[in-house]
């Protein structure tokens, strides 16, 4: 009986995030995000929860709502709390190319930052150059933000890393910059 019910319960998490993902494949978007935040609201602990941010951000991003990308953008950040996810640097990506889209550039620029020292972060525990997945994408978008004619510039870009204290990339951004 008791033992019984504490697998069941260890387990509905599990359950949530299956019934939601599926919702998701069977191209009921609205109902599979109800779902991901059901489970994000009964079970924060959930090993699924970063994932499931990132299928929340995922359905807003491809939306064409005129909210979509700012919930998108919302659900994305959640990834700052889950370094260590294999989901994290491409979660960042997406919330630095969300902000991008919204013009949000400044947002944008911290996001591709932190994405860009997530891997010089893995490449000292390499030994090898940093790279990574999106790197040159986040390199040029980062790039791309600051040479917004408003919100911009080679100044901006400057004062944005030396408020970082300088980072090893920014020659690369200010190359392509």
């Amino acid at each position: 009986g008791t033992l019984f019910t504490q697998d069941l319960a260890w387990l509905a998490h599990g359950v949530y995030y299956l019934y939601a993902y599926c919702l998701g494949e069977m191209n009921q978007g609205e109902e599979s995000i109800r779902a991901y935040l059901r489970l994000v609201e009964k079970f924060p602990k959930s090993q699924f929860i970063p994932e499931a941010w990132v299928r929340i951000g995922e359905y807003h991003f491809n939306e064409i709502k005129a909210d979509s990308l700012s919930k998108a953008a919302e659900a994305y950040s959640k990834m700052y709390a889950f370094p260590d996810h294999p989901l994290y640097d491409g979660a960042l990506y997406k919330l630095g190319w969300t902000y991008y889209r919204i013009d949000q550039f400044q947002k944008g620029v911290e996001a591709f930052a932190k994405l860009l020292d997530y891997y010089v972060a893995q490449s000292k525990k390499t030994g090898k150059p940093p790279t990574g997945e999106v790197w040159p994408e986040a390199i040029q978008y980062t790039a791309i933000s600051f040479a917004d004619e408003k919100w911009g510039g080679i100044e901006k870009a400057k004062a944005f890393f030396a408020g970082l204290g300088g980072r090893s990339y920014e020659a690369e951004i200010f190359t392509r910059l």
